[in-house]
């Protein structure tokens, strides 16, 4: 008899298989998930109702296609079928693409950063069953968290009113301070939130190698972009500034190559990314060295804000219109890093020995590689430096750059890339605004930002605003805070260079609608529908994160289309002790208010 419970405890992952409502999802993420052995649902008021029914707790998993440490846990966990036993017995499993919930990630997010004091992606939570995060974290190796499903299982047989008595104090929401009544009182603040700033990024920024702190590197494109145009003459700040746009684009962050950037270094140098490339952060950077190229007179910034736009329209943009969401870490073979990088034996097949000494200079070649499948292009010396050591002139030097460049590029082009298919509005109104930029200076990029402009409009069905169309062409989940606000910002500013009328009659109209569904006595909710089943999730203020700030952007937008539909001086003021104790964070709020005092 033991045998046959334990072949049926094994078995059994394998039977929920046939109907799992994960495949053939639109989401590519989700649609992997479809052959796990655990008993993935979606999220919805169904999983909620059987996780009450039952008293059981529930496990929400949130990642995206990109991600490398998802697909190892998938692959570690999610794939054991002893794991799996565990979760489909004691538990109700919930899979979430942060990209098409961003409204339920951001919940989740928040939670586990001030809970287990890091969040990121994969980003795990247990659940009470109404709805009440209890324990988060992010990878997990198996054997770890096989014990952490175990033992919070029998700590809930044991005493689940205790359980949920912490769960809810947890989700307690925290106190809103009121803002400055008056006009000296907003000046006040505006100066302490100006004072704080600027001490918190001479605190934390790295003014050796740039952008913050001392371990894993991100670009942070929104912070980097607020002192571009606030404090580019600030002595410590323009300082900060220079260093940080000048590495981002020098080194290990960004594809030499084939233009953009990844999404994040490992180490505190930026040579080692991580490999996956987003959207969201390519139309945001590309935005940002066309800026930077404009304000700081560096004409080789705006080389690479182009080179991120032609790699976003090369490797990024769908037959049916729009951009894809994400290219992933690993190629075709599973190899992390692996479309990008070079080993010596295939330059040495492809390249002249002139050109294996530039790249030996410029690359550090010499070295041992970092990786084991070879070198990352990266230029860790300057033009004229580098021509001066190599005695050619700069002239001579990037022609035989940009024949490097085309011999790699050809061979590049036969490597297989993994991606996400999934054309986001909100992401694709960043990329909008980016190329729409760009435009102004190369008429060439004006048929795509058109065509995207197309795209973003087919959204709009006269009555609401969708995040996507399927490869069906079918308009797929209700658009977020997000979408509403970075695609209305996107057409206004295409209609800035193309005084396209009906993209600005759309613009508003979308404000509008974010104003209606959106917000609500006083506070903001990224989600229009009210499906969570989760406390506290509305906001006096959104901060930027990956992408920039939803609220500060309509209220912007309203400025420059001379409408009053958002009360700004309530929202813009609003939890002063939260602005001041994260003013890098909120730092569009302090950009705002500045821009407003001038």
């Amino acid at each position: 008899m033991p045998h046959v419970i334990l072949l049926l405890v094994l078995l059994f992952p394998l039977n929920v298989l046939a109907d799992s409502p994960l495949r053939d999802h639109p989401s590519p993420y989700l649609a992997m998930h479809a052959n796990d052995p655990v008993a993935w649902q979606l999220w919805g008021q169904d999983a909620f109702a059987q996780a009450q029914r039952e008293n059981k707790l529930i496990f929400v998993s949130s990642g995206y296609y990109a991600c490398q440490w998802c697909h190892v846990m998938q692959r570690e966990s999610y794939q054991n079928n002893a794991i799996a036993a565990q979760f489909n017995q004691d538990y109700i499993s919930i899979k979430i693409d942060r990209e098409l919930r961003p409204d339920l990630d951001a919940y989740l997010f928040d939670f586990v950063q001030k809970t287990h004091g890091v969040a990121g992606w994969p980003l795990n939570a247990f659940l009470t069953p109404e709805g009440l995060p209890l324990l988060g974290f992010v990878y997990m190796p198996p054997e770890a968290f096989s014990t952490v499903i175990r033992e919070l299982q029998q700590g809930w047989q044991r005493d689940p009113a205790h359980l949920t008595a912490l769960a809810r104090e947890a989700a307690r929401p925290d106190d809103i301070a009121p803002s400055p009544s008056d006009q000296a009182g907003r000046t006040a603040l505006r100066e302490d939130f100006t004072l704080a700033f600027t001490s918190a990024l001479q605190q934390q920024g790295d003014f050796l190698s740039g952008g913050l702190g001392n371990s894993s590197k991100f670009p942070q494109p929104t912070l980097i972009s607020v002192v571009l145009e606030h404090f580019a003459d600030h002595p410590d700040l323009g300082e900060w500034l220079r260093i940080t746009l000048a590495q981002m684009q020098a080194l290990g962050l960004r594809d030499h190559l084939g233009g953009g950037f990844f999404r994040y270094t490992v180490d505190p140098e930026w040579h080692e990314p991580h490999f996956e490339k987003m959207l969201y952060d390519n139309a945001q950077l590309a935005h940002l060295y066309l800026r930077a190229a404009e304000l700081l007179g560096k004409p080789h910034f705006r080389q690479v804000g182009e080179q991120a736009i032609d790699n976003l329209l090369r490797q990024m943009w769908h037959h049916q219109g729009g951009l894809v969401g994400s290219l992933s870490a690993v190629d075709g073979s599973d190899v992390e890093g692996g479309y990008y990088l070079w080993d010596t034996a295939t330059l040495a097949r492809l390249l002249t020995p002139q050109q294996l000494a530039i790249i030996e200079l410029s690359w550090g070649t010499a070295a041992n590689p970092i990786w084991d499948n070879g070198y990352l292009p990266m230029a860790l010396l300057d033009g004229n430096t580098l021509a001066d050591r190599l005695g050619h002139s700069t002239e001579t030097l990037e022609g035989e750059q940009q024949a490097i460049r085309q011999v790699l590029m050809r061979e590049r082009r036969q490597r297989e890339m993994p991606y996400d298919d999934k054309r986001l509005a909100g992401w694709n109104g960043l990329a909008l605004s980016a190329i729409s930029l760009a435009s102004t200076q190369q008429p060439r990029y004006q048929i795509a930002a058109r065509t995207l402009r197309n795209y973003l409009h087919s959204l709009w069905d006269g009555e609401q605003l969708w995040m996507m169309r399927d490869n069906q062409g079918q308009l797929q989940q209700a658009a977020s805070l997000e979408d509403y606000a970075l695609v209305a910002i996107g057409l206004y500013d295409w209609y800035q260079t193309s005084d396209d009328q009906h993209s600005r009659e759309l613009a508003a109209t979308l404000l509008q609608q974010a104003a209606q569904h959106f917000y609500r006595d006083g506070l903001w909710q990224l989600n229009a529908s009210d499906d969570t089943g989760l406390l506290g999730q509305r906001y006096a203020l959104l901060g930027s994160g990956t992408l920039p700030s939803p609220a500060v952007q309509l209220l912007r937008l309203q400025r420059k289309l001379g409408l009053n539909v958002l009360p700004e001086e309530q929202l813009l003021w609003a939890n002063p002790p939260a602005l001041l104790a994260d003013p890098l964070g909120h730092a569009e709020y302090l950009a705002l208010m500045l821009e407003i005092s001038q």
